[in-house]
């Protein structure tokens, strides 16, 4: 390398504007969190996903190699995800002409479990899975949702055309049909005893009752313009009793994710925000925290927004695992601070990683090596996993990102022309500078 370029190169470094942090920090990161396989003996298929505190149940079905059967299963969690048991109802696949195959979970307190599917399936703990107990709430039908607001009340909502809304004040132990002239509800709330909200596929509305379905409140549309008929949504998110935000799909010009939010129960509903990297969103974390995820078809992204849900930005969704996170099933806050989402069969963990920014804006206990580098440098973050990000002297990303594993990451630099190159780890999209290592050959 010719001295002058070298002048040139460590001028641009200088120049070239960063963002800086400085004090502790945090980055969300997601790693594969799988119940332990026996012996790679068992398939797993994750469906649906639930927690409630640091107790989280997953549904879905087992397949065993051995034996070609399926059978379905639990796998519960007591630590927001870090480890989990598996709990087997005793049920296989397929009874006679009924498919057992779950569609929706709610894991309503730490001994308290219901969940729904195919052909009117419906199972029910109430010792913390030990037991399950089939319910019969009077239809083969699919079942869409099932929500309850103590592990007493609460409502199911069904594909049949005229018995598709059932309550129960008893945990399940006896169903009641609602007569109701509307259908295709997809999702159903309780708030309390005899109070309800269910939401209508597409353009909705919403419907709500304070005394069991005898007098019923309704929303307008979701949209009110003809343009409405260009978006079907059909799943909800809220929080508390006003602030829900619906999300489906966007059939406009350019297909992709929807979400469309109110906070005043329907009465007004905010500018509808499409995200066309998204084939469709179908699942949102809860809207009562700061920081909340949504997702549905992507490949490898994640809808993040750290105001409730207001607003968002489209993350990389970076796991370390090669498995591809693109179909959600399931996405789900743990009571310690971790998510949990399900996708293709895997369970992922995300929680916040802290580090330390000194005041010249790098992270400590950083090293790379070899410095200078010709074909692979290797980073090792102590103690901390986050995304790392290589640029050049102009501030341009030259490799795909990697996230840490085990505390260090490894770039092969083969092709990168010669010169100075900056380490970045990513805080919540703000990039924080850590190291800086030089190409020679």
């Amino acid at each position: 390398m010719q001295l002058g370029n070298t002048r040139i190169l460590l001028l641009l470094l200088v120049l070239t504007p960063m963002q800086f942090a400085s004090g502790a920090r945090a980055q969300f990161v997601w790693e594969l969190s799988q119940p332990k396989e026996n012996n790679n003996r068992y398939q797993y298929n994750f469906s649906a996903l639930s927690c409630s505190g640091d107790n989280c149940t997953v549904a879905g079905t087992q397949r065993d190699y051995i034996t070609s059967k399926l059978a379905i299963i639990f796998w519960h969690s007591v630590d927001g995800g870090s480890s989990w048991t598996l709990q087997d109802p005793q049920l296989p696949w397929e009874i006679g002409d009924n498919q057992n195959k779950f569609y929706g979970i709610q894991q309503i307190d730490s001994l308290n479990v219901i969940a729904i599917g195919d052909t009117g399936l419906v199972l029910r703990t109430f010792d913390g899975g030990k037991t399950w107990n089939k319910q019969d709430c009077h239809t083969k039908a699919f079942l869409n949702d099932v929500h309850f607001s103590d592990p007493l009340n609460g409502m199911i909502v069904s594909s049949d055309s005229t018995r598709n809304i059932f309550t129960t004040s008893d945990g399940g132990v006896q169903w009641n049909n609602v007569s109701f002239g509307e259908k295709n509800f997809v999702r159903c709330h309780t708030f309390g005893s005899a109070k309800f909200g269910i939401m209508k596929s597409g353009n909705g509305p919403l419907y709500f009752t304070a005394d069991n379905w005898k007098t019923i409140d309704s929303t307008k549309p979701f949209f009110d313009s003809i343009s409405s008929k260009e978006y079907v949504l059909n799943n909800w998110s809220i929080t508390g009793t006003d602030t829900i935000a619906t999300y489906g799909v966007d059939y406009g010009s350019v297909i992709g994710g929807l979400i469309i939010r109110t906070t005043d129960r329907g009465k007004t509903w905010e500018k509808p925000l499409s995200f066309p990297g998204f084939n469709y969103i179908n699942f949102m974390s809860a809207l009562n925290r700061d920081t909340v995820f949504a997702a549905g078809f992507s490949i490898n992204h994640i809808l993040y927004s750290s105001d409730h849900g207001t607003t968002w930005r489209n993350d990389s969704l970076i796991v370390n695992t090669n498995y591809p996170a693109d179909i959600c099933v399931g996405l789900a806050a743990a009571g310690n601070g971790h998510y949990l989402g399900t996708f293709n069969g895997i369970i992922i963990k995300g929680q916040t990683q802290d580090f330390t920014v000194n005041s010249s804006g790098k992270i400590n206990t950083v090293s790379v090596y070899p410095n200078p580098a010709s074909t692979f440098v290797k980073i090792i973050c102590s103690g901390i996993r986050v995304r790392v990000h290589i640029l050049d002297v102009l501030g341009r990303e030259c490799l795909p990102p990697i996230i840490s594993d085990e505390e260090l990451v490894t770039f092969d630099v083969t092709n990168l022309p010669l010169g100075f190159y900056s380490v970045f780890f990513d805080h919540n999209g703000n990039l924080i500078s850590s190291a800086k290592f030089a190409i020679i050959r």
